[in-house]
């Protein structure tokens, strides 16, 4: 979303992502049930490997030609629950 943003109207955005979520959904007969997802982003999964709870990356610091750069600029799928 953040890149569709960016190239229409020169727009950036502070967001948030996650690794592993939790959360109850409707399971019908005014039940609800617990389930587990995991995000697609390989940076999230990165700094979940590396023991983050919590980390901040300053996109614009990055260096041209970097695995992290890359994977920055490459179009991926990031959780979202709403």
């Amino acid at each position: 979303m953040g890149k569709l943003l960016s190239n229409q109207y020169r727009y950036y955005v502070i967001g948030t992502n996650f690794y592993k979520t939790r959360c109850k959904l409707p399971e019908g007969n005014h039940k609800r049930t617990m389930q587990t997802f995991y995000s697609h982003d390989p940076l999230a999964k990165t700094a979940k490997l590396a023991g983050f709870k919590m980390c901040w990356i300053n996109f614009s610091s990055l260096e041209e030609g970097t695995e992290i750069k890359r994977h920055v600029d490459a179009y991926t799928y990031m959780g979202t629950l709403g």
